[in-house]
């Protein structure tokens, strides 16, 4: 038996479900040639209804100005009844391969997050490729960053408010492009990344990659095709690479949270992202979801007691960050 049975036989019960109702879905993902089935697949599968979802407070939208696209950013605030004096400002941007979702795909989440852990969410719609290639989304993120570091009142938080920015999968490569691009600004106090995809420019695949590259929700051959849209040249694809920023960047950056599951591609790169974090002396905590795979942070209807230890961990982690700061 191959190592990639013997892992899909122990992954944890909820990762299981989850594969046997992919499996139960005719068509790959993201592997089917056309953008638009493909974006209305993805909001089949993992769009829950937000509305569901109780929450207490305001949920509002916004369109932030930006100076390089003149539609502006759109956003959706939640600022929950229960939010602290001086609530953090958490930045948050969604996965899908750069190509797929929206901010209805992380509203149940952001939902939960806000109200359990009593701050506010920011939850970007930033531009997708094909339609804006890289690296518009790193530009969108950064602006919006940016302009909530300048108006924390305007989404609901105070003048001391702090400032994170997060993010699952491509989102969280955006968030973390956007958190080197804004070092010396020293704007952003804190960062959680969820299976972050870090590095485009490798000589040889990664253990997990080769281990975890079919079987598991997030392929090799999905990877491909988000790539085929959203980079324009070889050239882009090592510019975008967060891993690879030089030394002195990886300096500027805040403490952070890293969320990576044991059975995904995108594990050892993760791994090795919190690694230079601490060689340059940033404060890094690492969340290990053993058995689990990737996509799950988002689902919290299927991986209920998954999301309840990774966001029971997420708001330990962002109360930690306020509390540096008083």
């Amino acid at each position: 038996m191959s190592s990639n049975e013997d892992a899909r036989k122990t992954l944890h019960p909820e990762a299981k479900t989850w594969l046997e109702l992919l499996e139960k879905i005719p068509g790959k993902l993201s592997n089917i040639g056309d953008v638009d089935d493909a974006r209305r697949n993805y909001d089949s599968l993992v769009l829950m209804d937000g509305s569901q979802v109780s929450f207490d407070g305001n949920i509002r939208e916004l369109n932030v100005p930006v100076p390089h696209y003149k539609d502006g950013i759109m956003v959706t605030i939640y600022k929950p009844t229960n939010c602290h004096s001086n609530p953090p400002i958490w930045n948050y941007f969604h996965g899908g391969g750069f190509v797929l979702g929206n901010r209805k795909s992380v509203d149940a989440m952001c939902r939960i997050l806000a109200s359990q852990g009593k701050f506010i969410i920011v939850n970007v719609e930033y531009r997708l490729a094909p339609e804006f290639k890289y690296p518009a989304n790193i530009e969108d993120a950064a602006a919006v960053v940016q302009w909530v570091s300048e108006n924390k009142t305007a989404v609901g938080g105070s003048d001391v408010s702090i400032i994170g920015v997060g993010g699952d999968s491509a989102g969280a490569m955006t968030a973390a492009n956007a958190c080197h691009e804004l070092g010396e600004e020293n704007i952003v106090d804190f960062q959680v990344l969820v299976y972050p995809s870090v590095d485009y420019n490798k000589s040889k695949p990664s253990s997990s990659e080769i281990e975890f590259a079919t079987g598991f929700f997030l392929e090799k051959s999905g990877r491909k095709w988000f790539f085929e849209r959203y980079f324009s040249t070889p050239d882009d694809a090592a510019k975008a690479s967060v891993l690879k920023r030089n030394e002195d960047s990886f300096k500027r950056q805040p403490p952070c949270l890293l969320i990576v599951c044991e059975c995904d591609m995108l594990r050892d790169d993760g791994l090795a992202y919190a690694e230079r974090l601490r060689q340059a002396g940033c404060h890094v905590e690492v969340l290990l979801m053993e058995k689990m795979i990737h996509g799950f942070y988002t689902n919290p209807t299927i991986f209920k007691t998954s999301c309840e230890t990774a966001f029971k961990k997420t708001i330990q982690f962002i109360e930690a960050q306020m509390k540096k700061d008083e």
